[in-house]
């Protein structure tokens, strides 16, 4: 009995490169997948489709760059990212007392700053907007997330259909009808000068 081997998958570099733009602006923005394909000269409804993230290709490169351990590790870090944040107290209050209400409410107390009129408290607090970014990037990216698919009545076109469909409709709302010397009512286009 011969065990076959598993032929490797060849990265294309079109997907290295979309993968590069993506992970350089750290996917942030609007339509980053999409734009990010569309740069490497794949159509709009390819892009769109998100049929890349089907590709052997694409699911080597995105194991290779993001495998479950990296994400695990990544998303251990990231669940326990943390900002510093500060709030003012009344200048009467004891540092002890601040410390306790501030850890009480499961922060973590830094250090106050006495002034005149106020204390000043550091106390560092969960880094919920850096969590949900990061994760939702590695889950996209991943594909985890599942298709998008959405439905509209140009769907079944091909790109050659549907560019021909926009083409006859922009013709379309080009023209206008005038009366020519004979009476007739004739279409004219905005480019075109004869009557």
């Amino acid at each position: 009995m011969s065990s076959k081997k598993k032929k490797p998958v060849v990265v294309q570099e079109k997907h290295k490169l979309i993968f590069k733009e993506i992970s350089e602006n750290g996917g942030k923005g609007n339509n980053t997948m999409t734009k990010a394909v569309v740069n490497q000269g794949y159509s709009l409804s390819y892009a769109l489709g998100g049929k890349i993230k089907k590709t052997k290709s694409w699911h080597e490169l995105v194991e290779t760059h993001l495998s479950d351990e990296k994400l695990a590790q990544v998303h251990n870090r990231l669940l326990n990212a943390r900002e510093i944040k500060q709030l003012s107290f009344n200048k009467k209050l004891k540092d002890e007392d601040i410390e306790a209400l501030i850890n009480k409410e499961g922060y973590t107390f830094i250090s106050t700053k006495r002034f005149q009129s106020s204390a000043v408290v550091f106390f560092s607090v969960p880094d919920g907007a850096t969590i949900r970014s990061a994760l939702e990037m590695a889950y996209k990216l991943k594909g985890k997330y599942g298709d998008t698919i959405i439905k509209h009545q140009f769907s079944t076109l091909s790109d050659e259909d549907l560019e021909q469909q926009i083409a006859d409709e922009v013709l379309e709302m080009t023209k206008t009808s005038t009366i020519n010397k004979d009476g007739q009512e004739i279409d004219v286009f905005e480019s075109d000068n004869t009557v």
